[in-house]
């Protein structure tokens, strides 16, 4: 079948947006009621609120499913709920008490009153948006004006909810760009969570953060540079490398590679490192993992200077963590923690499994979890019954490099993986988990690629920001 274009695709979008219109102007009084208390019944009873504080939804009109009665609801159960309000092209969301502290806003939609105070929309919990068609998949037919994509793409870690009747619900829309798509859909019939709802999306994440950056660099006019130090020629590593560069060159922060031969001697490198640690034009320094087993990762590691060690592997900067006093956290542990603080999955009282104990993620993911006085247990690839203990797993982190080592049968239900590893197999870039399998058991779980690399990348870039301002002070 052909492709159709982006202009073919906003046609059929729009006729489709016409005749579902027409559909629901059709609906008889009865039949609107009737559904919407089973849809709101529905939505009550999958226990969505019950660890969400604060709720974004709309106030509904023309025959959309009826979300009065859920805002009473919410309200008296002593939910913060907020409604949006039109500004210029997007959406600003304010607390309402009750249904007093609404008015007939734009496009004759009731909208919080000015006086209504405003929220960080980074710490709205759940959005429950409204729909005029939306597919299996979550791809969402609004009213064409796209305030509700452009707010979800600043925010895109808010858990979403469509309300729908069940003929709204088509098989495949065709998306675009710059369409957000939608976690939950609850019609009548059933209950569709869709494949981003259990994904923990890095690359979207580390987008926004990427963003802030950029905006930080041109605005303070930082002018920071990173030197890479590669040996050999791993076909990871140049990968990993190249990733780094186009960040960099993204952000505009300066980008030097130096290779070495995979032969070359220890003496020759550490030379060069103690140069660029004098280099005041050199912002950060990166050692590529892993070095060839002729040379000592600790030794060459260890003489890259605290205050440039961007990547955290320092002994040093490792103290630093573990007495939690200032310093450069590693990249990887680092980005998987904020990919989970961002995603809102609290790490108390559960039960936490680390499978891997390297340099790179385990042993300073571990200190990091001790600091937040967490409770874990730590094995790695050989550690016997293997199995036994990740079923235990709440929250499974595994960063072994081993290729489809955590199988379906290797996690419980309703468990959160997260997904450290990076390994090929057969051509294809995989990671500790076998994903396919394992996601039919996940309620999160983070993709390979697109999971904790691009918040490793974002949390490198950071690593650099901060060690210019330090160096500057």
């Amino acid at each position: 079948m052909n492709k159709i274009s982006e202009t073919e695709s906003i046609f059929l979008k729009k006729r489709l947006r016409k005749n579902f219109l027409i559909k629901l102007k059709k609906l008889n009084n009865e039949h609107f009621k009737k559904t919407s208390n089973k849809i709101n019944t529905k939505l009550f009873n999958i226990k969505i609120f019950q660890n969400s504080k604060n709720i974004g939804i709309y106030f509904s009109k023309d025959n959309e499913v009826d979300t009065k009665n859920i805002i009473i609801k919410l309200l008296k159960t002593n939910k913060k709920v907020f409604l949006p309000k039109i500004k210029n092209i997007t959406l600003e969301f304010r607390k309402i008490n009750n249904l007093k502290d609404l008015e007939i806003g734009m496009y004759k939609i009731k909208e919080p009153k000015k006086k209504c105070s405003i929220i960080n929309e980074k710490n709205l919990d759940i959005l429950i948006l409204p729909c005029i068609a939306i597919d299996k998949h979550g791809n969402r037919i609004g009213r064409g004006c796209g305030y509700y994509d452009r707010f979800l793409n600043k925010n895109p870690n808010i858990k979403t909810i469509c309300l729908a009747y069940d003929f709204q619900i088509l098989n495949k829309i065709k998306s675009e760009k710059h369409d957000h798509k939608i976690d939950i859909i609850i019609s009548e019939k059933r209950i569709i969570k869709t494949q981003d709802s259990i994904l923990i999306n890095g690359t979207k994440l580390a987008k926004n953060i990427l963003f802030t950056l950029k905006e930080k660099i041109k605005k303070e006019n930082i002018k920071a540079k990173l030197s890479v130090i590669l040996v050999g020629n791993n076909p990871a590593s140049l990968l990993y490398v190249t990733k780094k560069k186009t960040e960099c060159i993204k952000l505009k922060i300066n980008f030097e590679l130096i290779k070495f031969k995979k032969n070359t001697i220890e003496k020759k490198i550490i030379e060069k490192i103690k140069l660029l640690n004098k280099d005041i034009k050199t912002t950060g320094i990166l050692i590529q993992l892993p070095l060839p087993k002729n040379l000592s990762t600790t030794k060459i590691l260890n003489t890259v200077s605290p205050e440039k060690d961007v990547d955290g592997l320092t002994k040093v900067n490792l103290e630093n963590i573990y007495k939690q006093k200032t310093g450069f956290e590693c990249c990887t542990p680092k980005g998987i923690l904020t990919l989970l603080d961002k995603n809102k999955i609290s790490l108390k009282n559960k039960n936490i499994v680390l499978v891997g104990n390297g340099q790179l993620v385990g042993k300073p993911l571990s200190i990091m979890l001790k600091n937040r006085n967490l409770k874990f247990k730590v094995c790695d690839k050989k550690t016997k019954d293997l199995k036994k203990e990740t079923k235990k797993a709440d929250i499974l982190i595994s960063a072994t490099g081993c290729a489809h080592l955590i199988k379906k049968d290797f996690v419980k239900k309703g468990a959160i993986i997260i997904d450290a590893g990076t390994s090929r197999l057969k051509n294809k870039i995989v990671g500790d988990v076998k994903f396919d399998e394992v996601k039919q058991k996940a309620s999160k779980i983070t993709p390979v690629p697109g999971g904790v690399g691009p918040m490793t990348i974002a949390s490198l870039m950071n690593n650099i920001i901060k060690a210019y301002k330090i160096q500057k002070n």
